[in-house]
């Protein structure tokens, strides 16, 4: 008697061949990192591996050349040495300038030690506005960027635009500067911050009657802003509510309780007042 075997045998079953071995990818050698920079192989080497002298320019052509092929591995810093920021502040007794800086000298403490900020203050007085331009023109070191909380004026705005065509980013803080092209505005919407305000007053008050306004120096755009915000909604949803003559009291208790003092009496019919000051607090 013959015994059959009968095995059915799938596909799964045959001997496989072994799949292809997957092709990796080859990173960017020098020679790839010195074409795209259009350097020397030996600058590269310098750069990469942080090893002799490289000019600051062609630091930063060769990593972003190599952060563009993708090369993988950590890549060195573009600015080699110090990062300087010089900082520039309308000098003012307030209590808010003040504050902002306090707040710069702390910031010093917590930023990485390759990182240096120069803080100007500017004394108040006659000739402020040139005063101001000489620091923004003249710097006691090189600067790699500028930050400024000053008021606007024809003088600062001409100074910054000097300063922004050599290549130097402008950051305004706080209030900002008008058709300056500046790299940022650090600050709140102070247009839309006066609106509020305004839509505020008219809901608290009665229909009719006069509101004063105090303001600091109209010469910051961010309480000119404001006050502008505040006499806008109040003319579209509230008209019975008139706005007086904006009394600038500099944030100085003596002239707000002068200018309240003298709006008490002139105004039989006020009903309200706006003070445009930053928060003391």
């Amino acid at each position: 008697m013959m015994a059959v075997f009968k095995q059915d045998t799938s596909m799964s079953d045959l001997p496989q061949e072994p799949a292809p071995a997957t092709r990796r990818k080859r990173s960017a050698r020098f020679s790839d990192i010195a074409a795209e920079a259009g350097v020397s192989e030996t600058t590269v080497n310098r750069v990469l591996n942080e090893r002799g002298s490289v000019s600051a320019a062609t630091r930063a052509r060769v990593v972003a050349a190599a952060r563009r092929l993708g090369v993988p591995r950590l890549l060195p810093e573009p600015r080699r040495g110090l990062t300087r920021f010089d900082v520039i502040l309308a000098g003012s007794g307030t209590p808010y300038f003040q504050r902002l800086n306090l707040a710069f000298q702390r910031a010093m403490h917590m930023l990485d030690k390759k990182v240096v900020i120069h803080r100007t203050l500017v004394a108040e007085g006659d000739g402020q506005d040139e005063r101001i331009a000489r620091a923004i023109l003249s710097p006691r070191q090189k600067r790699h960027g500028l930050i400024v909380a000053v008021h606007d004026s024809i003088t600062v705005r001409a100074a910054l635009r000097q300063v922004i065509h050599t290549g130097v980013p402008v950051v305004t803080l706080m209030s900002d500067i008008a058709d300056v092209p500046r790299l940022h505005y650090a600050g709140i919407d102070n247009y839309r911050a006066g609106r509020t305000a305004g839509h505020f007053l008219g809901r608290a008050l009665p229909a009719q009657g006069r509101i004063l306004l105090i303001s600091n120096a109209l010469q910051y755009q961010a309480h000119a802003e404001r006050i502008h915000g505040v006499q806008e909604v109040l003319a579209e949803r509230y008209p019975g509510l008139l706005c007086g003559e904006v009394r600038q009291c500099h944030d100085q208790p003596d002239r707000c309780h002068a200018a309240v003092a003298r709006a008490v009496k002139a105004w039989p019919d006020l009903v309200g007042i706006y003070n445009c000051v930053f928060r003391r607090t």
